[in-house]
């Protein structure tokens, strides 16, 4: 309606400002005012949706949510409960790290801003992330003279035969790869955190959980009102690099924040921090009991002369 009607007045004014300008008859000037205006609406239609798609949060998050929120007396936009709910970035998929956070488009990079404390709790850190990066920040950061931070990582159980079995085919893997690279993970950061001062070395835990998590998270500074978190799932079947993400940061008490914090935090607690000694044993099943055994991993033989420990060893490898 509203394009109708200055579409009619456009088109009276162009060609009636022509005509008396410069003498020719006014009826060519308004065809030619008429086709001007064709051209000013269909162009505008094609800018709008080009902005559209480039500006998209921008544009939808204005639109009402539905007629009942109009019935009740007051109008909510998508942007309001994005804003209440404290959801501070969406990512649908990894290659818009680097489009929407180019300060930060890594994980290595997106953790540097940590202040005092860092939680990551994932299905086994090696998948797609730049393992030698993110450990190269984790240790700076322990081992500031002033302030240094606490971190946290927790994998998969790699002891679980179940979770293996049920989380192997996301990753396109079989349950024995996956808890092999799970271990070799532990074996690294053991690894690492032998390189830190003794003083770091006690802020660096190291975990396992024994419940498949909703998906990886990074908490950064998750007890500080200027805590957030960032949460990242992948499809079944899809590419890593199809994986998306979402970063939520705290809003009011009891909040989406809160209640993320508390689930990563019982996740981790239910699961059991890792001695030394467990990378050196993959699983293996017997009627009665479960033993570790190291034979199949070529980097344990030379650790087990060191340990003094004997090629298989009977219960479990972990503390509380």
């Amino acid at each position: 309606m509203h394009f109708g009607i200055w579409g009619i007045f456009f088109t009276f004014m162009v060609g009636g400002i022509a005509a008396l300008i410069t003498g020719y008859r006014p009826g060519w000037w308004l065809i030619i005012g008429g086709v001007a205006w064709v051209c000013l609406f269909y162009g505008g239609r094609w800018l709008h949706n080009k902005m559209s798609i480039r500006y998209r949060f921008p544009i939808i998050f204005d639109q009402r949510l539905s007629s009942n929120s109009e019935s009740s007396g007051s109008v909510v936009t998508i942007a309001q409960m994005v804003s209440e709910s404290g959801l501070s970035a969406i990512y649908p998929s990894r290659e818009y790290y680097a489009r929407y956070r180019p300060n930060a488009p890594s994980v290595d990079r997106y953790i540097e801003s940590v202040q005092k404390s860092l939680t990551m709790v994932s299905v086994n850190l090696m998948t797609g992330v730049s393992y030698d990066d993110v450990c190269a920040v984790i240790g700076e950061k322990l081992e500031l003279r002033d302030n240094p931070i606490s971190c946290t990582i927790s994998l998969l159980d790699p002891r679980r035969d179940d979770l293996m079995s049920s989380i192997a085919p996301v990753f396109s893997r079989t349950p024995k790869n996956l808890s092999d690279s799970i271990l070799n993970t532990i074996h690294d950061l053991f690894e690492f955190q032998k390189t830190l001062s003794p003083a770091a070395q006690e802020r660096l835990h190291i975990r396992v959980h024994a419940t498949i998590p909703s998906g990886s998270a990074i908490l950064i500074d998750h007890g500080e009102p200027f805590g957030r978190i960032q949460i990242e799932t992948k499809p079944y079947g899809a590419p890593l690099r199809d994986s998306f993400a979402f970063e939520v940061m705290k809003t009011e008490a009891r909040g989406l924040y809160d209640t993320l914090v508390l689930g990563y935090t019982n996740l981790i607690a239910d699961g059991d921090a890792v001695r030394p000694e467990f990378f050196l044993f993959t699983r293996i099943e017997s009627q009665d009991e479960h033993t570790f055994d190291a034979s199949d991993i070529t980097w344990v033989s030379g650790i087990l002369e060191d340990l003094e420990c004997h090629q298989k060893v009977q219960g479990s490898c972990f503390i509380d």
